[in-house]
């Protein structure tokens, strides 16, 4: 069986002045770390920085699963990412969002899915248990079906309610 193709991203805006300027992205660098221990055979993760680099990348390995940081800041590119990303691979592409911008509240997350349709999943706070639970719903179940329960600090909509697992917070020292 083929691995599981995951690019995470924490995308700038990039132009001449800082495009050899980018810092290491720490924030997805430790949510691949965490879900590389868990499901390392399983799984092939890529880092991106710049949104060109990882639209290009999209084209050629056409991931199974995009991941980005979601920040009020980079709630425009996050969105061109995702309806490109969605242009070259359609519905089978899972799209997860996560970071500080997911609110821990129901009412904000609902309102989340009606301002991002094309999002599949949101993570709230540090992401790493969120992320690798959704993995591994992903690895037992294709994306039709994984969604039959709650994944803990994952949440989802399914026949149009809100479906939140377990909050997760910030329980994982790593």
């Amino acid at each position: 069986m083929p691995k599981l193709k995951i690019f995470l991203g924490d995308l700038s805006y990039i132009n001449p002045q800082n495009r050899f300027n980018l810092f290491v992205p720490l924030n997805i660098g430790y949510v691949a770390a965490y879900t590389k221990k868990l499901y390392a055979e399983d799984i092939e993760i890529t880092l991106f920085k710049d949104p060109d680099l990882m639209l290009e990348q999209i084209n050629i390995q056409k991931p199974d699963v995009l991941g980005l940081s979601f920040y009020y800041w980079n709630t425009d590119l996050n969105k061109a990412m995702t309806q490109k990303a969605r242009d070259v691979l359609g519905e089978k592409l899972l799209v997860v969002w996560g970071g500080p911008s997911v609110d821990t509240e129901p009412a904000p997350q609902s309102r989340l899915f009606d301002r991002f349709p094309h999002v599949d999943a949101f993570i709230a706070n540090e992401g790493e248990l969120g992320f690798a639970a959704l993995i591994g719903e992903r690895l037992s179940n294709d994306k039709k079906n994984m969604w039959q329960a709650p994944i803990d600090g994952v949440v989802f909509h399914q026949c149009g309610e809100l479906v939140r697992g377990t909050a997760v917070g910030l329980s994982l020292d790593l």
